[in-house]
């Protein structure tokens, strides 16, 4: 009886997340291997479980592994991937577009403390890492790829996200400072 409320919490609190981050079989395992502790409608860790070393024989195997499963995934879903990719390659060339437009508004601009210039100054700071990065992880969405792949794409579009909002967050910081000493004056 117990395990059944657990087990029903986790579902409801896991459907509330994203699905493909917390497939129910891998909160069900972990629930049953003891992983997660829900008591008293509260999600605590126990430990982490102790990884495995990886050894070095079983590289190539691994490698091939995920080389195979990609390779399957492209010839199984050719026509969505194309449309994927053109969808891909509007949306980079959209935000390449929507950054040399910020670009010319910045230097162009004859007060750098306007809300205008900052705003533009921001926008010219987007980083072709971020751009290949979103029009990737639209791909991923559309198309849906293998759990190696997406595990991959989904870790390097957080590193692209949380370093582009850090580099956004800088430019308007530095703006704004600009823009109250541009007032004492």
């Amino acid at each position: 009886m117990a395990a059944d409320n657990k087990t029903a919490f986790a579902k409801r609190i896991f459907n509330r997340l994203n699905p493909r981050a917390f497939s129910t079989a891998r909160v069900a395992e972990r629930l049953l291997s003891g992983a997660i502790d829900l008591t008293h409608k509260k999600m605590t860790a126990k430990s982490a479980p102790i990884m495995q070393r990886i050894q070095p024989d079983a590289v190539i195997p691994r490698i091939q592994y995920y080389w195979d499963a990609t390779a399957t995934w492209v010839h199984g879903n050719v026509f969505e991937l194309s449309v994927a990719v053109g969808a891909a390659l509007i949306v980079f060339v959209a935000l390449s577009w929507l950054k040399r437009i910020a670009s010319k508004i910045a230097r162009e601009s004859e007060h750098r403390a306007h809300v205008k210039s900052i705003v533009a100054r921001t926008l010219a700071r987007t980083s072709k890492f971020f751009r290949v990065m979103v029009s990737i992880e639209l791909v991923n969405q559309i198309a849906n790829a293998p759990a190696a792949l997406t595990d991959a794409i989904d870790i390097l579009s957080t590193i692209a996200i949380v370093v582009q909002v850090a580099i956004w967050l800088r430019e308007i910081i530095l703006g704004m400072i600009e823009r109250r000493a541009g007032e004492g004056l």
